[in-house]
Parts: structure tokens; C-alpha cells; sequence
């Protein structure tokens, strides 16, 4: 949920992160690609309608196996014939009342990187709704928190004692993939660091190849999306782009075991998808452009615009430099400065129609049952229900450590929305969404980048008119303008976090979107 440069972290303990941890993470990283793969196709019969079940020794069996592996009891295990070290290790856990299938498990890359997953099938019909693959942002935060506090089948209630069923499930027409990325966020799990999104995505499609095997049936009939919020904004068009280039080189191709992964949308919520426009959102934000009329003075305007000066400069020159430590930590430093002024304020940053210290209550980032989610997951029934590794101590929703590596990185000051136009020239559409009442990722600054896209429809896009978007009962959702593969849309009354804020407005947006109604 945070974003990078959100909470002020100063330069001496970016400088030590980047002087150990960063280090370690560029070594032998295993890729899931074309180039890499090994071993003969062995086959494999579907036996159920639904899903095919493949076990260690690549036999099929309508019977489920009790299998002991790293600590962790599983009901199934598969083993992908052509890379015989990835494995997806399975379970069927009863959580909350939601009659829909659901799945959890890791995928495990190799022997040094476990990425645990939450799926759980359509309330509708799963057979033919779309496939999502749910990202929560950070960097380093769960995607836990998009399951039990934003549109899972059950949100967290009761401090974190109990499940409550949610009508505004977003599986109510889509079988959904919770997936905790990269590792060592949520439950997953490495002796190693992944510090940047490009890395992120290779390991992302990795995993999906791994569920595909499994779920064979969801890549020939189910259109697949990938969405998230936030710094989901740097993960997805990564993703998205591995995803595409992975796609054409199987075109024609005789690589046996991997498939063509059916990707036709992108949708990000409040993200955080480009440095410089964020800040700049930020200060037009603040300075009399936003929802509210104005929360700085004159003074702290001038000052904000000649800061931003400087960050637009400096990250321009870490770009150029391709990512010189010493000029990306200075640009990193000069674009955080431009939110100090906002947290003298005491305002919620997910949404500032509130008040909120975030410094007195970290854990919660403002919103109570943040705290709730790690205090339910952390149950001994619920790990054993879930399967989870015993090497994981407790679950924790939001991790330093992988945040503090991709800052060392320089991730964020990365140019994402290099990698965009292609995709949506190629006919993959993207939905950028953000709640109007979010200060940090907010509308502006998501605005300012989808007009930037240099892209064959960015002069469409930028002449078109913003019109509104109404529940089937008339009542206001936002303001939408589309053109070609781009949509915007602005959520009336909503923060960073527009399923928890507008759960009924948000079902509408993302089922009308996923039925193919691209320009809502």
C-alpha cells in the first residue's frame, strides 16, 4: 500500500541497503523464458473438466496426494515436465463461506524462490469469466490486503478474529489470482532479494506458466487481465511486456510445455507509474488543482515548484547515466523532499477528507484493519488451512527489506511508461483508475502520464472529453474519457484504495470492464 518515498527514509540507510543487500540480488537469476527451457515435453491427459491434476512423477490421477514437501503439507503436487525444478505445490483451504473453489499454494522457482498465491474461481461461471491476476503495490506489500480488505470473497472483521462474506467481491464474475510478489513480500519466500520490477515481471511469468499447466483449461478459454494499485503501476506494464515479447516468440515457435498466455488488459488503481508526474500531481494536488481548494500557502508552492525543478532534473540525469548510484539516490532524495509538507499536515494520504498521524500508528496505515489481516494470518488454523511455508515466521503486510532494496535500486525512478505504448498500439487496453480523494497517487499526477504516452492515439486520447460514469440505477461513479486502448476514469468520493472506499462502484467499473466494454 505504501509507495515508495511515502514514509521519509533518509539517504544513510538507502546508502548501507545499497552498499549490502542490493548486491546480492543480481546474481544467477533464473529466467522463465524461451531460451531456457530444458527436457521433453512429456504430455499430459486432461481427466477433468475442469483441471487437469499432474503429480511429481508427471502421471495423471483423479486422487489427491498427501505429499510432505519443505515442511509444507499439500494436497497436490506439479511438476512441469520441461522444468522439472519448477514446481507448484497446492492446496484447497476453507476459509470463509464463499461457495466458489479456491486454491493456495506456492510456486516454487527453482530451489530459491517460493512465491506463495491465492486463487480463488468465479461465483459466476469459471469455466469461461476472465482471468485476473491481482498485484498489491509497495514496494513490498502483500497482495493479502487486496484479498481480505478490498474485494476478496471474505474481508477480514472482528480485529482479525473472523471472515465476513463481501457481496462486492470482485470473483463475483472473474476467478481471481492473489499473488504475493516479488518474493520475500507476504508469504512468499527466498534466501534472495529481488529489487526491481523488470525482474519482478520474469519471475510473474514464470508463475503463470506454472498455473497454466495446472489450470490448462483457463488459457484456452479465459481472457486474462492483470491489475493492481499503486506501485502495481511499475509491476504491471513490466509484466505485461514480458508477457507480449514471451507471446511473439512462441508464434511459430516449437517450444512444447510453454503456452501462449492470453493477455488483453492492463488496469492500474492510483498508481504509481512515473516519478516525475507523481510529484508533480502531488504539488498541483496541493496547491489548488485537487479536490480540495487549496492545503498549501504561497510560499510553500514556490518552493515546492523550484524542488520539482530539481527532481525533474536529477532523475532525467539518472536516466541518461543508466541508473549512476550517486545521481539516482540524489534524485531519489530531491523528489521525497517535495512530500515533507504534506505530512506536517496530519492528513490521511490515502484520502484527505481525513485526518491521520501515520507516523504515531505506522502498522496501520491509517486505516485500522490493515492491522487486522496480519493478526488473522497469523493463526495456527489458518497457516495449516492456507499451507503456508514453515519457514515464515509471521506475516507480516508490508516488508522494509524489499522496499529498501528497491529504493537502493533506483526502481522507482525507472521510466515505466516507455514500455506502454507498444502494448496498447498492439490492442492491449489499459484502465487507469484512481479515487479522487488519494493525495499520493492521485488523479492529476495519473492523468499527467496517460497524456505523456507517446502512443499512435495520444493526440485522440488528449482531445477526448471526460463524460460521466453511472451505476445501472443512475447514480455518479466519476468521469471517464477514453480513446483507442486507453481509459481514464476518476472515482467520486473514493481514496488510494477505490474497492474499499466504493465497493459496489468498483464492481461495476472492473465487471463492465472485463466484459469488454473498454472505453466505460
Amino acid at each position: 500500500m505504501w509507495i515508495p518515498l511515502l514514509i521519509p527514509i533518509t539517504l544513510a540507510a538507502t546508502a548501507v541497503l545499497a552498499a549490502s543487500e542490493a548486491a546480492v540480488v543480481g546474481a544467477n537469476r533464473r529466467r522463465f523464458s524461451l531460451e531456457s527451457r530444458s527436457g521433453h515435453d512429456t504430455g499430459s491427459e486432461e481427466i477433468s473438466k475442469r483441471h487437469p491434476v499432474v503429480h511429481s512423477d508427471g502421471t495423471n490421477s483423479s486422487q489427491l496426494h498427501k505429499l510432505i514437501h519443505h515442511h509444507y503439507l499439500t494436497d497436490e503436487l506439479v511438476r512441469h515436465p520441461n522444468y522439472p525444478d519448477h514446481l507448484l505445490r497446492i492446496k484447497q483451504p476453507k476459509l470463509c463461506s464463499d461457495k466458489a473453489m479456491a486454491y493456495s499454494g506456492y510456486v516454487d522457482i527453482g530451489n530459491q524462490k517460493n512465491l506463495f498465491f491465492f486463487y480463488i474461481e468465479s461465483r459466476s461461471n469459471p469455466l469461461k469469466d476472465p482471468v485476473v491476476l491481482w498485484l498489491n503495490g509497495g514496494p513490498g506489500c502483500s497482495s493479502m490486503t487486496g484479498l481480505f480488505f478490498e474485494h476478496g470473497p471474505c474481508l477480514v472483521s472482528n480485529e482479525g478474529k473472523d471472515l465476513e462474506l463481501n457481496p462486492y467481491s470482485w470473483n463475483n464474475k472473474s476467478n481471481i489470482i492473489y499473488l504475493d510478489s516479488p518474493v520475500n513480500v507476504g508469504f512468499s519466500i527466498s534466501p534472495k532479494l529481488v529489487n526491481n520490477s523488470r525482474d519482478t515481471a520474469e519471475d510473474v511469468y514464470a508463475f503463470m506458466q506454472i498455473f497454466y499447466y495446472k489450470f490448462s483449461n483457463l488459457a484456452k478459454n479465459n481472457k486474462f487481465n492483470i491489475m493492481g494499485e499503486s506501485y502495481a503501476g511499475m509491476y504491471i506494464p513490466n509484466i505485461a511486456s514480458v508477457i507480449f515479447h514471451n507471446n511473439k516468440k512462441l508464434q511459430g515457435a516449437t517450444c512444447p510445455g510453454l503456452v501462449h498466455i492470453p493477455l488483453v488488459s492492463m488496469a492500474i488503481g492510483n498508481g504509481f507509474v512515473e516519478i516525475v508526474s507523481s510529484m508533480k500531481g502531488q504539488i498541483d494536488y496541493g496547491c489548488g488543482k485537487g479536490l480540495l481548494s487549496r492545503i498549501y500557502n504561497d510560499t510553500t508552492c514556490t518552493e515546492l515548484a523550484t524542488q520539482l525543478k530539481s527532481c525533474e532534473s536529477l532523475v532525467a540525469k539518472c536516466r541518461m547515466n543508466g541508473s549512476e548510484f550517486t545521481t539516482c539516490t540524489s534524485a531519489q532524495d530531491a523528489c521525497s523532499k517535495i512530500q515533507n509538507p504534506f505530512f506536517q499536515l496530519k492528513l490521511n494520504p490515502y484520502d484527505v477528507t481525513k485526518t491521520c498521524d501515520l507516523f504515531k500508528d505506522p502498522g496501520s496505515l491509517c486505516y485500522k484493519e490493515l492491522s487486522w489481516i496480519p493478526a488473522y494470518l497469523n493463526q495456527t488454523s489458518v497457516r495449516t488451512e492456507l499451507g503456508i511455508d514453515a519457514g515464515i515466521k509471521s506475516f507480516e503486510a508490508c516488508t522494509r527489506r524489499v522496499q529498501f532494496a528497491f529504493i537502493a535500486s533506483d526502481d522507482s525512478v525507472s521510466d515505466t511508461t516507455l514500455l506502454i505504448p507498444e502494448l496498447l498500439e498492439s490492442g492491449i487496453k489499459l484502465l487507469a483508475y484512481v479515487g479522487e480523494r488519494d493525495f499520493l497517487c492521485n488523479y492529476l499526477g495519473n492523468l499527467d502520464w496517460t497524456n505523456g504516452l507517446r502512443w499512435k492515439g495520444q493526440k485522440g486520447y488528449n482531445n477526448a472529453p471526460f463524460r460521466t460514469f453511472k451505476m445501472p440505477n443512475g447514480k455518479l461513479i466519476g468521469e471517464t474519457k477514453s480513446f483507442g486502448a486507453m481509459t481514464f476514469l476518476k472515482v467520486k468520493d473514493a481514496g488510494h484504495m477505490v474497492p474499499h472506499d466504493k465497493p459496489a462502484e468498483a464492481l461495476e467499473m472492473v465487471n463492465r470492464w472485463l466484459s469488454g466494454a473498454w472505453q466505460l
